[in-house]
């Protein structure tokens, strides 16, 4: 079904340098018709039309060429009917008149949903199915949004209501998953409504099949299945994956004001932990390294001066084991950055372990010594492979934390109340950094991620002590087996997948296929490391995205993979390999490591290639990059390990693979819009999610916007 507010314009200019241009004179000049179509039919004009106005310029995949239309986004249907009775639309560019057709929008593509009113950083999506009172569910998101737009955080609240009875037709709830793109898709039946739940079981789990992240507050005063820390329970709802489920008593235990049922108090409950399970959503793949403190943190108390048997694991320090306890069971690191005689710290693991939450088996890394804990952190990063920005770091000193945000913006630094137990119990429910979505089981890699970068560690003992590289390689007896299989896990493209089924949706395009890499050695299995994903083209195999984790970095794997990329070629009959890459600020190790893959061919590098499209899946259009070019039957003969220079250990970039999000922001959906890419800073999730947690509590009674000084409503 169409969106009343969206029209179709056709007879655009279409020559890719002037898109940019096109845009914001068509959008000033819609702004200006929606402007004097209020004050024809008396309606009041704000003066914020033009902030209402959306436009979404269509592109071809191959050359970056308009197709000559648009889809636009007015203030209200009454406007967007104004505008398509009036037809044509002339609007002026460049000194010219451009006379444009028009006509509504036909709503054929379900998944097809407005960009965002501005650039941003991020942009968080929800569709919120409820029957909850609409007008304080409309009010509460908005107080949302205007709360997190200073941050360059946007954040697309549609709300609809449950159906009546089991009937749902599949179109519809296709149609309306598909709309939150990478997004939640939320569902909330009120306090005791076990019945209407029960109606709409075929509803939700429909819902939950599409493989769009789902959560569901339970009408069910009681927990789904267990009370844990955090808001997940961890529940599938009937064998869904994807799936986290809330119940009311939960929630009344974050938002107490819920817990008179009031249906106000109840809405604001309700979107508080829906943007909540987002901003969770959005952070799972980006932060992967917790980093604890261990005096007055992880425990109660100063080893070195009340001893192991004096220390307190019960209380808020008992919640943060358990917390990061979950968190490494769900495959992110837990690593310990404290000021301590290393011996006193282990002795506490070890003499204490009856009452811990947290095991010293779970351990990734550690840094303890009387040094900075910024050096700490930067050690640990190298160790681990990962970018700085993938670290969260707990202490309850502020004056650390203080100097780790100083010397290390990119870490997200929490300081803990570590002497008041209250406020610490209270940042642990509400600082939505340690949430985690659990409604997908851990795979088998997750569970064992930790002991993959524990063996990590005694490789590089073996590599230090090892003569020649060739030694430390057969030293470890490298396997390398490629498989096809999906990965989400991209680098020289970004290119990226929120599913599964979107995944899924990629490779049934066009006779795609994945080559996909395992490693393991004498130290153990290193998991899926990497994976190349390749397309035919007339006469050369495109390489979508080729993406290895910085864990097997300089081993001869990367050699390897493309090695199998040129022989899947020429088993196909295709005479060349190209390698598209989209740079950003993180990728710089694949980035070298094409520019040596080229050296080496003798081929002009990336840079000098021809753009080549890639991304293109379902209703999404594909994108162009420069690329570099190899002939197969050369790439073949690539052996070893080609001289990266440097450490040979790699640097520390998998972090890299959450890349600056408002590219991502532009390109979600199905179509490249022109114009929109503009430079804004990055989301300073530390002073967001503080600011959030410091007044969490308030939350449901007072607008959003109360938060950031503005006054409640």
């Amino acid at each position: 079904m169409a969106d009343p507010c969206e029209v179709f314009i056709g007879g655009l200019p279409k020559e890719p340098h002037l898109l940019p241009a096109v845009e914001e004179a068509l959008k000033a000049a819609l702004a200006e018709f929606a402007s004097g179509a209020n004050a024809t039919r008396g309606a009041a004009d704000d003066g914020a039309s033009g902030c209402a106005i959306r436009v979404r310029l269509h592109t071809a995949p191959k050359n970056g060429f308009g197709f000559g239309y648009a889809f636009a986004w007015l203030p209200s249907p009454e406007v967007a009917a104004a505008l398509v009775a009036g037809h044509p639309f002339c609007f002026q560019f460049q000194g010219q008149t451009v006379i444009s057709s028009v006509r509504a929008a036909r709503g054929r593509n379900g998944s097809r949903a407005p960009p965002p009113e501005e650039p941003m950083a991020a942009c968080l999506s929800v569709v919120a199915f409820t029957n909850l009172d609409r007008a304080a569910v409309t009010a509460t998101a908005e107080g949302w949004q205007a709360l997190l737009r200073p941050w360059h955080i946007g954040l697309e609240f549609s709300h609809f209501d449950l159906p009546n009875c089991g009937a749902v037709d599949s179109a519809e709830v296709t149609s309306s998953a598909k709309r939150v793109g990478d997004g939640v898709v939320a569902i909330c039946f009120e306090p005791g409504q076990i019945s209407l739940q029960s109606a709409t079981d075929d509803f939700v789990v429909r819902l939950a099949t599409l493989g769009r992240p789902l959560l569901v507050v339970s009408g069910d005063h009681q927990e789904a299945d267990d009370t844990r820390v955090g808001l997940s329970s961890g529940v599938k709802y009937r064998g869904a994956q994807n799936v986290d489920v809330v119940g009311w008593s939960t929630l009344a235990s974050y938002y107490p004001s819920c817990r008179s049922g009031g249906r106000a108090a109840c809405a604001s409950a309700f979107v508080a932990v829906a943007v909540r399970r987002a901003v969770a959503w959005h952070l799972t793949s980006k932060l992967k390294v917790f980093v604890c403190d261990c005096d007055q943190t992880l425990w109660g108390g100063v080893v070195g001066e009340d001893g192991v048997e004096n220390l307190d694991m019960g209380g808020p320090h008992g919640m943060l084991q358990e917390k990061v306890s979950e968190l490494q069971m769900q495959g992110r690191l837990v690593c310990l950055a404290s000021r301590n005689d290393e011996a006193d710290v282990f002795r506490v693991f070890d003499e204490r372990a009856g009452c811990m939450k947290l095991r010293r088996s779970q351990l990734a890394a550690w840094q303890v010594h009387w040094g900075s804990k910024a050096a700490s952190l930067r050690r640990l990063a190298a160790e681990l492979h990962l970018g700085l920005d993938a670290f969260v770091f707990l202490d309850d000193n502020p004056g650390e934390s203080e100097c780790v945000r100083a010397a290390l913006p990119e870490v997200l630094a929490v300081t803990v109340p570590g002497g008041n137990a209250e406020a610490f119990e209270s940042l642990l429910r509400h600082h939505w950094a340690l949430d985690l979505w659990q409604g997908s089981p851990a795979t088998a890699e997750d569970l064992l991620r930790t002991q993959m970068y524990r063996e990590n560690a005694q490789r590089k003992v073996v590599r230090r002590q090892a003569p020649s590289f060739e030694e430390y390689l057969r030293s470890l007896n490298l396997q390398v087996t490629q498989l096809s299989q999906r990965s989400n896990k991209m680098n020289s493209t970004q290119l990226r997948f929120s599913s599964e089924a979107a995944l899924r949706e990629w490779v049934d395009v066009d006779g795609r296929w994945i080559i996909a890499t395992w490693v393991s050695d004498r130290f153990g299995d290193y998991g899926l490391v990497g994976c190349a994903l390749c397309s035919p083209g007339v006469d050369a195999v495109i390489v979508e995205c080729f993406n290895l984790s910085c864990r097997v970095l300089h081993r001869g794997v990367e050699e390897a993979l493309l090695r199998r990329v040129a022989e899947e070629a020429q088993d196909l009959g295709l005479d060349k390999v190209l390698v598209p890459l989209v740079e950003t600020p993180r990728n710089k190790l694949m980035r070298d490591f094409l520019a040596r893959v080229a050296a080496w061919a003798e081929v002009p590098c990336f840079t000098e290639g021809q753009p080549v499209a890639f991304g293109r899946s379902g209703a999404r259009r594909g994108t162009m990059a420069p690329a570099m070019e190899v002939g197969a039957a050369k790439l073949r003969d690539l052996q070893g390990k080609l001289d990266a220079g440097g450490d040979e250990e790699g640097e520390g970039d998998e972090g890299g693979d959450d890349k600056t999000e408002i590219q991502e922001t532009v390109k979600d959906g199905q179509e490249v819009s022109a114009g929109l890419v503009s430079e804004v800073p990055a989301v300073d999730w530390s002073a967001v999610l503080a600011k959030i947690a410091e007044v969490a509590e308030d939350i449901p009674v007072v607008h959003p916007c109360a938060i950031g000084g503005q006054g409640s409503t």
